[in-house]
């Protein structure tokens, strides 16, 4: 979330086993873009926090 960014790492459950129909990777990380106010938001939650983590 933009209110507390590091704590947010999103995630697509992908390759979506047992769940028909399959949802659509691409439109919800567009829906995540949305929801997040600024590049630095979009940066922790996508890069840094899973980064910290998994330890990579």
């Amino acid at each position: 979330s933009s209110r507390f960014p590091e704590r947010g790492v999103w995630a697509s459950n992908w390759p979506h086993p047992n769940v028909k129909p399959v949802p659509d990777d691409a439109r919800m990380l567009d829906w995540t873009m949305r929801l997040t106010e600024s590049d630095e938001v979009r940066r922790k939650m996508l890069v840094d926090n899973p980064a910290e983590l998994y330890g990579f």
